[in-house]
């Protein structure tokens, strides 16, 4: 197979579009163990690329039906967000977003990621969330995309198994699921209930932001959620909003497995 050297080449140019965020509905895939999660999620995966000196595993990936094609070693290095290239790249169209309705249907625990900025805490995110159980994560409030690439690799995989909604505005979504039946709480860096006192049993949502007590729907859309606040000694401040919710999650989880 011969491989592709030019710069100009189509598939180059639509690699450096998907990673700069040009090309919305079109995710990148970096590394083989999230290609193998998204052939796994059912994707239907527009192109798999290697470089030259990596072409041999090509037999692999065509077995499954995927198009692979071959870059020169130093076009493939600029390729991609990592400072180390990930030895493969891939293309995919983005998952679609689960309807809530869907995802509330079965009750459960769901976890609310609200103005996340960071990418890589939202896949920790997510990934977190599916360890400790939860049936779901719900983006909204303007954060981050859930399947940009430092979120993909962030979450390992979760991303692509842990059903998925976006949601655009905090107030209307704390409105669907009251509507929904979910009990909402919110954690809090400061003056809320102890976490380990609060009942995680049946539906709830777990509100979590970029910066732990921000991001939630304003008083008056309907009313102030109830407050969590993990009690922390020493002078610190605040909890990284993946150490929060790993912290709270598991209490969930250790609650709901001991009913």
């Amino acid at each position: 197979m011969e491989p592709i050297r030019s710069p100009s080449n189509p598939l180059i140019k639509r690699i450096r579009a998907v990673e700069a965020g040009r090309a919305a509905g079109t995710i990148l895939i970096e590394g083989e163990k999230l290609l193998a999660e998204a052939v796994r999620a059912g994707l239907d995966l527009e192109a798999v690329v290697l470089p030259a000196a990596g072409a041999e595993r090509a037999e692999r990936w065509e077995r499954d039906g995927l198009a692979v094609r071959v870059v020169a070693d130093s076009l493939f290095e600029r390729l991609g967000s990592l400072k180390t290239p990930a030895g493969l790249l891939a293309l995919a169209p983005e998952p679609p977003p689960r309807d809530l309705e869907d995802l509330g249907r079965d009750g459960g625990l769901l976890c609310v990621a609200a103005e996340v900025q960071d990418p890589g805490n939202l896949g920790a995110l997510a990934r977190t969330a599916e360890a400790a159980g939860a049936r779901g994560l719900i983006v909204c409030g303007g954060g981050c995309r859930p399947f940009q690439s430092k979120a993909l690799r962030g979450s390992m995989g979760s991303l692509f198994r842990l059903p998925v909604a976006i949601h655009g505005e905090s107030g209307d979504l704390a409105d669907r699921l009251d509507g929904l039946r979910f009990r909402q709480v919110t954690a809090r860096t400061r003056a809320g209930n102890d976490y380990r006192h609060f009942d995680w049993s049946g539906r709830v949502a777990l509100w979590l932001s970029g910066e732990t007590g921000r991001g939630v729907p304003p008083a008056g859309v309907m009313g102030e959620l109830e407050g969590i606040t993990i009690p922390m000694l020493g002078e610190v401040e605040s909890l990284n909003v993946t150490a929060a919710a790993a912290v709270l999650l598991f209490e969930a989880m250790g609650q709901r497995n001991r009913r």
